[in-house]
């Protein structure tokens, strides 16, 4: 995760909510189970610092360890 454009983190972070997903065109959420492990070397929390890399995206990551 910490090797990727901040365009890409920001895709995942704003991905599935709780109401769901929506399709391309959709008007109603379709509800998805989604589970996502991500892994890193990165100092993260130094990145945020740094502005390097999304804090939004490491608090989603880090809400189920």
């Amino acid at each position: 995760m910490g090797n990727i454009s901040l365009a890409i983190p920001g895709q995942v972070a704003q991905g599935p909510t709780r109401e769901g997903v929506h399709s391309v065109g959709g008007t109603k959420a379709k509800k998805v189970d989604i589970r996502l492990i991500a892994a890193t070397n990165k100092e993260l929390e130094k990145m945020i610092k740094e502005g390097t890399f999304r804090e939004d995206l490491y608090y989603r990551l880090n809400i189920v360890r």
